[in-house]
């Protein structure tokens, strides 16, 4: 869970282009449930 909050910035520079830093949590917590799922 700290790994997720210190590459933020570095994250949401390189994937910016992609994906915001809110899409991108969300997209982690979907994956996240997911998981859960299976």
């Amino acid at each position: 869970m700290s790994a997720q909050m210190s590459p933020n910035s570095d994250g949401v520079r390189s994937k910016r282009r992609n994906l915001t830093s809110k899409e991108r949590a969300e997209v982690v917590a979907a994956r996240l449930r997911s998981s859960v799922d299976l």
